[in-house]
């Protein structure tokens, strides 16, 4: 059995996954490909509320909620901003959170930087070494010295190797010395 098929198969096992609809599931299960807004537009009314519904399922598994939360990047309204905030700031630590945390800044970089900057800040204060993790990742994509001055501040105490590293990376990227 392919892997697509085996994530479908997990996602219709639970009980919930039939009050989503069974394309969408199908999509996001999918392992190789990512679906283009187009495509996922012909699946259902209302996509961002549907990923975001798929996102908060906790029944379905954790990789058709956390690719769902990541496909709502392709919707940046105002509405996807607050539906990307409520799934980080409602989710357990785990990828589900990450994604959406991460997604809230890099989506929202160019369309909305400074909404996207002020949810890194408050990620980038977390008790939680992985949502501060995210909120550096998140502000690579993040122009300015604003920018710049959280990553710094968040730097001056961090003694998580994780956050450490990703601090490392985005300091040579938004130095011009890596790739993006």
């Amino acid at each position: 059995m392919n892997a697509r098929i085996c994530f479908f198969v997990l996602a219709l096992s639970s009980t919930s996954a039939l009050a989503h609809e069974p394309r969408l599931l199908s999509a996001l299960s999918a392992i190789d490909v990512v679906p283009t807004p187009a495509q996922l537009d012909r699946l259902t009314r209302d996509v961002p509320a549907a990923l975001a519904a798929v996102a908060v399922d906790a029944a379905l598994h954790e990789y058709l909620r956390e690719r769902a939360t990541s496909l709502l990047s392709f919707y940046p309204t105002p509405a996807t901003a607050a539906r990307l905030e409520a799934i980080a700031n409602a989710s357990p630590p785990g990828r589900v959170r990450w994604m959406a945390g991460y997604t809230r800044m890099r989506a929202f970089a160019v369309a909305d930087p400074a909404g996207a900057l002020a949810f890194a800040q408050v990620w980038g204060r977390s008790d939680t070494a992985a949502d501060r993790e995210a909120a550096v990742r998140g502000l690579r994509w993040i122009a300015g010295a604003s920018a710049d001055g959280e990553l710094t501040r968040i730097e001056r105490g961090e003694t998580d190797k994780m956050v450490l590293a990703a601090l490392r990376r985005v300091r040579t990227v938004r130095a011009g010395q890596g790739t993006p």
